[in-house]
């Protein structure tokens, strides 16, 4: 079970999934098509993009990867 985060931390887990989702959409992937260059389910990047997942740095490490972007980038 995951803990209750506060204001601020719920503000920048979305502010994190935000910035993911439009570098996701610059680079014309649908959440699909990144789960598949990535191996994390397109259910997980969902929620990392709606801000209800806190994604570990391996997770981000990934993501930039399918992307193109250094970690650095995602962050909001």
């Amino acid at each position: 079970m995951r803990r209750n985060e506060t204001p601020m931390e719920k503000e920048s887990l979305l502010a994190l999934g935000q910035k993911i989702a439009l570098l996701r959409r610059k680079a014309g992937l649908t959440q699909l098509t990144l789960s598949l260059e990535t191996g994390i389910s397109k259910t997980h990047i969902n929620d990392i993009e709606k801000g209800r997942r806190n994604p570990s740095y391996l997770t981000l490490l990934r993501i930039a990867t399918g992307l193109g972007v250094s970690v650095k980038d995602l962050l909001p």
